[in-house]
């Protein structure tokens, strides 16, 4: 091996597995080896399945030793947020209210996972319900940025995204209802996909927003994005939210380019009169729009249908989906739920339905709107988020800035569209920078072909965090 097992991606590992050059234990012993070593500092996980991991690890080797490979998920050791059942293993969404809760069985996602023969390493941690922007929540502590620990890894997925950019899991799974998958992601360095609204199954998922959920995939490549959505799309008939639309093959089309593409991109639209891009973004995103100039794309400044008045619209039915799923468990144990939690849980219960049904007609005008902008346009371009990773110690301006953390992000939320996020340079301190590609509904291999070009051109995605972990003096401080 000319790097450390847990340094591939998963379309570089899966044929050392399938070629028998590495066996899945192998690599399922240097994953758990290193959450170990490195997750008491970045507290990326709320469960570990070690034993879970081996004996599914050791199924994948005795498959293979039969003449069984069943794809390159088989064998690689993936991580899920704290929001998908996993039978036998608690999901707790990082709330005290789920401290016993057992899944009796399997999310589909689940299911899907372990017949594509993909090893389990645990639960990830993340915001508690998933109703923050950050990963805060009363159970496992703080979880950390890999590429500068004093620093947040957003949320609500934080954890997921964590243990994707620490090789501490070569891919996740977390869920977006308003940029969970997305913000993360652009935090921690590594690429963040939300398909279209229904493209995977949510049975099995605890959830956010009935409306707006979408599962999220964390990975280190396009092509390992590309590789996973394949495994996890689908119709669901025990979902009544997904779709049953034909699943093109991701891979087949990911190295075509953009050439003669008219790709659309946007800054302003989605920011209020008094925000504004931090200067690092602003200019990683300039040279991004360069790269695909370079790449043969004809690139066009436009104001989307979308805006910045999206935020709220999400925000208004995010919070009201929310107050109905929790209705019952809040009446009967408020003090189970943080006061931020549960103050925007009261908030959700009291919106006036009048105002509800309102914004839900015009989530459906706005996504019709963006079906006829997508009739001129391949593709959306814009930053992934208005500023790099925050503090975890925040000053109160910083924490009135998260408050618009999703300001590019909740557009597509609201109207099902896919949005990749990947990596597209770094601020001056040295925290990653995120660039968002947007389609249109079902769509997702274009994007993934964008992405694709834009990564093979510049490789920031190749780029992980060094870590470090702390003296016996910086444990005591």
């Amino acid at each position: 091996m000319t790097q450390h097992l847990t340094a591939y991606t998963i379309s570089e590992l899966a044929p050392l597995i399938e070629q028998g050059e590495v066996r899945s234990l192998e690599v399922t012993q240097a994953y758990l080896e290193r959450i170990t070593t490195y997750d008491p500092l970045l507290v990326s996980y709320a469960t570990v399945t070690e034993q879970l991991a081996l004996r599914m690890a050791q199924q994948a080797d005795d498959l293979q030793a039969n003449g069984t490979y069943t794809g390159p998920l088989h064998g690689i050791p993936l991580g899920l947020k704290d929001l998908f059942d996993v039978q036998g293993v608690p999901t707790t969404a990082c709330s005290p209210a789920l401290l016993d809760n057992i899944a009796q069985e399997d999310a589909t996602v689940v299911q899907k996972l372990k017949a594509g023969t993909a090893v389990l390493l645990g639960k990830q941690t993340m915001g508690e319900w998933a109703m923050k922007a950050d990963n805060s929540n009363p159970l496992s502590g703080t979880c950390r940025n890999p590429w500068n620990t004093d620093c947040d890894p957003g949320g609500s997925s934080g954890g997921s995204a964590v243990a994707v950019a620490a090789g501490l899991a070569a891919a996740s799974l977390g869920t977006d209802s308003g940029g969970s998958t997305r913000i993360p992601a652009a935090f921690c360095g590594i690429v963040g996909f939300k398909p279209t609204l229904g493209r995977i199954s949510n049975r099995g998922v605890i959830p956010l927003s009935w409306s707006l959920d979408t599962a999220g995939l964390f990975t280190r490549s396009v092509e390992d994005a590309a590789l996973l959505l394949q495994q996890l799309a689908g119709f669901d008939p025990q979902d009544p939210y997904t779709s049953n639309m034909p699943v093109p093959d991701y891979r087949s089309t990911l190295k075509n380019g953009v050439r003669g593409w008219n790709i659309a991109f946007a800054r302003a639209p989605f920011l209020n009169e008094d925000e504004q891009l931090q200067p690092d973004i602003a200019e990683a995103f300039e040279q991004a729009l360069h790269v695909f100039e370079r790449l043969g794309a004809r690139l066009h400044e436009v104001e989307p249908p979308a805006d910045s008045r999206v935020r709220s619209l999400n925000g208004l039915l995010l919070t009201c989906d929310a107050a109905a799923y929790h209705y019952e468990r809040l009446q009967k144990q408020p003090e189970a739920y943080s006061d931020s939690v549960r103050e925007s849980l009261t908030y959700g219960a009291a919106i006036a339905s009048i105002e509800y049904a309102r914004a839900r007609h015009e989530q459906t005008r706005i996504r019709r709107s963006m079906q006829r902008f997508f009739a001129d346009y391949d593709l959306l371009l814009t930053p992934t988020t208005p500023v790099v990773s925050p503090p975890l110690a925040e000053t109160q301006a910083e924490k009135e800035q998260r408050a618009g953390l999703n300001c590019f992000t909740a557009a597509w939320n609201l109207t099902g569209l896919p949005a990749l996020t990947l990596p597209c340079g770094f601020s001056k301190t040295g925290l990653p920078i995120g660039l968002q590609i947007v389609g249109n509904a079902w769509n997702e291999p274009r994007i993934l072909c964008a992405a694709t070009a834009y990564e093979q051109a510049c490789e920031w995605s190749a780029q992980q965090p060094a870590l470090h972990l702390p003296t016996t003096q910086e444990e005591e401080q």
